[in-house]
């Protein structure tokens, strides 16, 4: 595929065909962690739709932004989907027993709010339009960067019954 400028210089390339093979493959992997977790680990609910219902959030969040950004359209609308879909992903992999995979999870956990607040104060123009705007996002994404630090290495359970790849994360 040939990559041709967009109204306003964006390219478009085989980038959508890389970001859909991801979405896929993150959306698996989530549906794998879900189906290992244990109905003690209280992030997901012990509910018979859970599973498709997380993982559908995610595909639909990433699907309609890989279709948008076909629109060719001036704003970042496309982009925040994106992101949106891959940081709900991101925020289900505290579930993981892998070290690597937690601490992950735990540092992208909260960045999915940023995402859809950016949404909602973007919609219908699909760009933030004042100042207000531009504040509660400037917050929304320190708060979410800071809410889960303190607890990286001492899970909400308490860190004896945390798994060992839990207790040694941040260490």
């Amino acid at each position: 595929m040939t990559t041709r400028p967009a109204p306003g210089g964006r390219l478009l390339g085989a980038w959508p065909a890389w970001l859909a093979g991801a979405g896929l493959a993150a959306g698996a992997g989530v549906a794998w962690l879900i189906s290992q977790a244990s109905p003690s680990e209280g992030t997901i609910p012990d509910v018979p739709l859970a599973l498709p219902v997380a993982v559908l959030v995610g595909w639909s969040l990433i699907g309609s932004g890989l279709l948008a950004a076909r629109s060719r359209r001036e704003d970042h609308l496309a982009l925040a989907l994106i992101f949106t879909g891959f940081a709900w992903f991101a925020s289900i992999l505290p579930l993981s027993h892998n070290p690597v995979l937690f601490t992950a999870g735990e540092v992208l956990y909260a960045l999915y709010y940023a995402g859809f607040l950016y949404l909602i104060l973007s919609f219908p123009a699909g760009r933030l339009q004042g100042k207000i705007d531009r504040a509660l996002m400037v917050v929304t994404i320190a708060l979410s960067r800071s809410a889960r630090w303190p607890g990286c290495c001492s899970p909400i359970r308490g860190a004896s019954s945390a798994p060992p790849a839990r207790q040694t994360c941040c260490r």
